[in-house]
């Protein structure tokens, strides 16, 4: 009797963080705080000019498959969650389909 395989999903190829920036020049950074500043002037909360992004990674050599910027922290957040969510459940061909080709910025 032959067993039938586990599936694999795409949760035990990849993993998915929020990561800042590795290589921001300090230009980049001191422009990030100044419209950080002046969004909180005017009320905003500052969340739009976090950098932050949502990447994936191979567990075997934690090479980046995929970097997503949503925008702002909340949005990272939500679209963290999604990532997550179809790491669990889509295979590891499907995940990358749904989610693109290469990295985006």
């Amino acid at each position: 009797m032959s067993e039938t395989p586990t599936p694999v999903t795409a949760g035990s190829v990849y993993r998915a963080e929020l990561e800042a920036p590795e290589h921001e020049n300090p230009l980049t950074k001191a422009g990030r705080f100044v419209a950080d500043l002046a969004s909180r002037a005017f009320g905003d909360d500052g969340t739009a000019f976090s950098g932050v992004a949502v990447v994936v990674r191979r567990l075997d050599d934690g090479a980046e498959v995929r970097r997503i910027d949503a925008g702002n922290y909340e949005s990272d957040e939500t679209l963290l969650a999604l990532v997550r969510e179809d790491l669990a459940t889509l295979s590891p061909e499907d995940f990358l389909e749904t989610w693109g080709e290469g990295t985006q910025s």
